[in-house]
């Protein structure tokens, strides 16, 4: 009997038809003592079935627990990125970027 493995790939939320160039994964595997696999999320993988750890290199960082199961393709879906700028001409204060956590904010960036 051949059984198959779990597959892992990367979509953007709102336009699954776009490569997800920007960013890289790290996955582990939480059953065992795998190596860490770094999988461009461009990139489509197969994992044994099992419990995963998947962090993704988005800002804030985007982390998730996975079960891969039996010939199942696993989608993980990103927001897609935008563009944040910020003038001050007069070079006065900062600004403190937060991400939510439960129910408070969290401090990730400061510029």
């Amino acid at each position: 009997m051949v059984v198959g493995q779990g597959t892992l790939r990367f979509s953007y939320k709102n336009n699954p038809k776009r490569p997800v160039k920007e960013y890289q994964a790290i996955v582990n595997c939480r059953s065992d003592y795998s190596p860490t696999i770094y999988q461009q999320c461009a990139e489509t993988l197969v994992y044994e079935p099992g419990n995963y750890y998947v962090e993704i290199n988005t800002l804030p960082t985007l982390r998730k627990n996975v079960d891969f199961e039996f010939g199942v393709i696993t989608d993980i879906y990103i927001p897609e990125p935008g563009t944040l700028q910020f003038t001050n001409s007069n070079n006065f204060g900062k600004v403190a970027l937060l991400f939510q956590s439960g129910d408070r904010f969290m401090e990730f960036k400061q510029v």
